[in-house]
């Protein structure tokens, strides 16, 4: 999905800076307009995504954080 949000992004907003957060080397860049990053990315890098403010969350494919598991938690506390 990472790469189908950043194909998609730059057609509402032309020239949109996408940054796309992925593997498992993968480090969270600060500064760029737009993040993607999975949910399991997430929890790697909490304190770096919770030390920046957010605009706007788009929580794709939400079924993954309907329950009570960390997964969901470390998503929301963002």
């Amino acid at each position: 999905m990472r790469l189908n949000w950043r194909r998609e992004i730059p057609l509402v907003e032309p020239g949109a800076d996408v940054h796309v957060l992925a593997g498992g080397s993968a480090q969270f860049e600060p500064g760029h307009r737009w993040t993607v990053v999975n949910y399991d990315l997430v929890s790697r890098h909490r304190e770096a995504l919770a030390g920046q403010q957010w605009a706007v969350m788009i929580v794709d494919e939400a079924h993954f954080i309907k329950n009570d598991s960390v997964r969901a938690r470390r998503t929301l506390e963002l």
